[in-house]
């Protein structure tokens, strides 16, 4: 698969996640974040008149109308349902409350005193895990976060509602558009990463299979031989699988050898092997054989070094075979 094309995928799959994200879920806790806050605005009659008025919805009807204590602002209202049953609604205005077990233990207390069979409590505060727990046995149905939200966002004015929608989704769009441009430039940069490496060469793990360049002091050393020991004219090339053929037996022979081990010819014209004994040694052994075959005798010898060993590879050359002297003229 192209580099270009596996950017653009990963591009589309952070964007597309991002978007699901900030658009189906975070838009919708900020949206009730700020409808929170919004009621949290209001006075506290204006709270308890939008919670009574959402009730309504459910078929509950206010049946106490006494004057209201303004200044504890939280009073209960007892509601009925037409069939007889009662509930108790109990109004915490404000963002401040922490509502645990003990207020709720004393809503329920309430709430069976006056006769009724459940209570509500409503707040824009936080009910916490104890009092969710003491409300579930204690039969209280608690209004509180996004559940007060859905409750009374019905029941407030348009431009209200209007207000807190518009400002969450703008927020999600920017938080998306902030998104799908990191995401761009995370496709663009793994497409570069990917193309570097396609065009990196071969690593030092792969040192094994491909020839490696001969280092300078292999240069220095091919080129202080003395002119006498090269061939004072060119061979016949032999057949490549005649050569083929050679650099088997030179393998072959070397396996048996002592001193090194896995003799392998990583090209055509070098041959590898592990040196387990002292580089004197071991080049000794491989000239001898590569001389046994004057078509690979110059071949250059890559030394690895024993595992275990800080040497690094070396590379070397046999000198070249004397050359037969010519016939004597008659």
């Amino acid at each position: 698969m192209p580099s270009w094309l596996i950017g653009v995928l990963i591009a589309l799959v952070l964007g597309l996640a991002a978007t699901f994200y900030f658009w189906m879920i975070r838009r919708r806790q900020d949206e009730t974040a700020a409808g929170l806050l919004a009621l949290a605005a209001l006075r506290w009659r204006d709270f308890s008149r939008l919670v009574l008025s959402s009730l309504q919805l459910r078929g509950l009807q206010r049946l106490s109308f006494k004057p209201e204590d303004v200044r504890n602002q939280h009073p209960s209202y007892l509601l009925g349902d037409g069939q007889g049953k009662h509930v108790l609604l109990s109004c915490k205005h404000g963002t401040a409350y922490r509502i645990g077990s003990v207020a709720i233990e004393e809503l329920a207390s309430e709430a069976r005193l006056r006769g009724a069979h459940y209570g509500i409590l409503a707040t824009e505060g936080v009910v916490d895990a104890a009092g969710r727990e003491k409300a579930e046995r204690s039969s209280v149905e608690v209004l509180d976060g996004a559940s007060l939200w859905a409750e009374v966002k019905p029941m407030l004015d348009s431009a209200t509602v209007q207000r807190v929608v518009g400002q969450a989704n703008a927020l999600a769009r920017r938080r998306i558009g902030l998104c799908w441009i990191l995401a761009l430039l995370i496709g663009v940069l793994l497409s570069t990463v990917l193309t570097v490496n396609d065009a990196d060469p071969p690593s030092a793990s792969q040192s094994a299979s491909t020839p490696a360049p001969a280092p300078a002091e292999q240069r220095a050393t091919t080129s202080a031989l003395p002119q006498a020991s090269q061939p004072a004219a060119p061979r016949a090339r032999p057949a490549d699988q005649e050569l083929a053929q050679q650099r088997a037996q030179v393998a072959r022979a070397l396996a048996t050898t002592g001193g090194l081990r896995q003799p392998t010819w990583i090209s055509g014209s070098t041959l590898a092997v592990d040196v387990l004994a002292s580089e004197a040694v071991v080049m000794a052994a491989v000239c001898a054989e590569l001389a046994r075959h004057p078509d690979l005798a110059l071949s250059r010898i890559q030394l690895n070094p024993a595992p275990g060993s800080s040497d690094r590879i070396r590379w070397r050359q046999c000198e070249a075979p004397p050359l037969a002297a010519p016939p004597a003229k008659s």
